[in-house]
């Protein structure tokens, strides 16, 4: 604890009162988090196994910060002040209806209601409780855990009936060095922002899937949050067509909860209580089958159950990959329930070799399309299969396991 009282005399001088002063500390095996009990802003993230100090000191925003922004009344309160359609313009390619320099109005908490410690067994978690503009109320939980690497954030959100368009974000800024790159899960494979984008595809915003990150190339910050699968790299980017996001230091990442800026497919007015669940991740620089681990880890937790009479207890794995930058992603049941197909991706920039290992004889193997049609036979040896994966590519194969 970094906290501290002394006295202060009251402005009428009528008698002195004791004033609290400084910051609280909750830790784990990996990180330390510093926060102000009086209004729950966490000051302070430190990595212990890098050593890295993940928030820049005196930060606009501290860690998954919520804030609202909406269209600034001063100028123009519509849509159309960052989209003006016209369907004619638009089929022709002569403009998209996006204003390059629309005015937004972004506000944070009005007003912090609660902020506690709640400790378990394995885990302790700051719980912060906060009032925004177009939310009654916002519950955050930040898990640590001797468990886990990641740390854990749970938020419940009571959203207010607004038609008016409007957006809440939870926003972190990093302490990470100019010329950053970004990376993301885009339906299953990872995406550079930018580089590795179709040509006039949006780079505002992009949809990931299993994790969003940042990195200077020594320091990396990731976030694993499926229900909030749009993120922005760098600052508030949408309605802002950009050739290519600019790489200032200390950038922000940008996990959007909801809005209802879009004219189709959202409801104008999304009230109730939504709740989200996603892992912060930090590390020296982590590969992409790493990310893609995490992830794993987080959405797939291991579910247990009580065994009523277990004289002996063992454990086998039905299927083991070898290489670390070889992912198995799924396994299925193959055409007519028979057999299975296992669907391995390799994310580096070389093609990898690997064994898989199964937990009997394998029968028959073969390299099928995403279709199931077969590309070509495979020679497995007992119960392995020695497969060659390229270049940040996925691989189906087709197995008939021995009864």
């Amino acid at each position: 604890s970094a906290q501290r009282a002394f006295a202060v005399q009251a402005l009428d001088g009528d008698k002195q009162a004791i004033r609290m002063e400084g910051n609280l500390v909750i830790e784990s095996d990996y990180h330390v988090l510093e926060y102000c009990p009086v209004n729950g802003r966490i000051q302070r993230l430190y990595d212990k196994h890098s050593g890295w100090e993940v928030l820049p000191e005196a930060a606009d925003y501290d860690l998954f910060e919520p804030i609202h922004e909406k269209p600034d009344p001063r100028f123009n309160p519509t849509r159309k002040s960052y989209y003006d359609r016209s369907v004619e313009a638009e089929l022709r390619l002569e403009t998209t209806g996006w204003n390059d320099h629309w005015r937004a109005q972004r506000t944070g908490v009005q007003q912090c209601s609660a902020v506690r410690v709640e400790r378990a067994p394995r885990t302790i978690s700051l719980i912060r409780e906060y009032r925004l503009e177009g939310a009654a109320k916002i519950i955050q939980k930040f898990e640590l855990s001797a468990d886990r690497p990641w740390i854990e954030v749970d938020i419940v959100l009571h959203k207010d009936k607004v038609t008016s368009p409007e957006s809440i974000y939870f926003v972190s800024q990093l302490n990470l060095a100019a010329g950053w790159e970004a990376v993301y899960d885009a339906s299953g494979m990872p995406a550079r922002l930018d580089d590795e984008q179709l040509d006039r595809s949006s780079n505002g915003w992009v949809v990931a899937e299993a994790f969003s990150g940042i990195t200077d190339g020594t320091r990396q910050f990731s976030v694993c949050a499926p229900g909030m699968p749009l993120v922005q790299f760098g600052d508030f980017n949408f309605g802002k067509p950009q050739s290519a996001i600019p790489r200032k230091a200390a950038p922000l990442l940008l996990n959007w909860a909801c809005n209802n800026y879009w004219e189709t497919n959202f409801p104008v007015t999304q009230e109730g209580v939504i709740r989200y669940n996603c892992a912060l991740y930090t590390s020296t620089g982590a590969s992409n089958a790493e990310l893609y681990r995490v992830a794993d880890g987080f959405a797939r937790k291991p579910l247990f159950l009580p065994l009523a009479r277990c004289a002996e207890a063992s454990a086998q794995a039905l299927l083991q990959v070898d290489n670390p930058q070889v992912r198995l992603v799924s396994i299925d049941p193959g055409a007519g329930d028979a057999g299975l197909v296992c669907r391995l991706a390799n994310y580096s920039d070389a093609a990898q070799v690997c064994t898989l290992d199964l937990i009997r004889e394998c029968v028959s193997a073969a390299i099928v399309t995403p279709c199931g049609d077969v590309l070509r036979d495979c020679q497995p040896q007992g119960s392995q299969l020695q497969l060659e994966l390229p270049a940040r590519g996925v691989l189906s194969v087709a197995l008939q396991m021995a009864p």
